[in-house]
């Protein structure tokens, strides 16, 4: 099972099903040593050859564990260093998938807002639009003010 300290710093935890405690006990040797006793502590050939025997072949897996132990712990540095790269290839991709979010982001914020400039000039140019359009018309209304004035007071004055 992989677990993390801190960010970025992986550790590997092997998970037993036995609750942590060994099951496993080699109690040969003290078997041995209650035959001997029971044979009132006299030493036997049978008892010599298999204690030679079993002390040969205990150490080939002696040796062979010892050869599994040094596999193991390349083992465990192998998982540590995956574990390490792969969230340095996890970061790496989530930073580039960041980036380009952004860059979508400010993309889409700078269309928006050359959309909102665009209907911003856009309601200024037909503010400006009425704006003359109401200066014209009271122009309009003025000359034919004063048009009309000016016919009364000449027909006025022809009276």
């Amino acid at each position: 099972m992989f677990n993390y300290r801190q960010p970025k710093q992986p550790k590997t935890m092997i998970t037993p099903n036995n609750y942590g405690y060994s099951h496993c006990f080699i109690d040969d040797d003290s078997q041995m040593i209650l035959e001997w006793e029971q044979n009132g502590c006299i030493p036997t050939p049978e008892l010599a050859a298999k204690a030679k025997d079993t002390a040969l072949l205990r150490g080939k897996e002696a040796a062979r564990s010892k050869q599994i132990r040094r596999d193991l712990a390349k083992v465990s540095k192998a998982n540590a260093e995956i574990i390490k790269n792969f969230a340095a290839a996890k970061t790496t991709t989530a930073q580039g998938n960041k980036r380009q979010f952004d860059s979508y982001s400010n993309m889409f914020n700078g269309m928006d807002k050359l959309e909102a400039d665009y209907e911003l000039s856009k309601v200024r140019r037909s503010q400006r639009l009425a704006e003359i359009k109401a200066s014209y018309q009271d122009s309009v209304a003025n000359l034919r003010s004063n048009s009309n004035h000016r016919q009364r007071a000449a027909a006025a004055s022809t009276n």
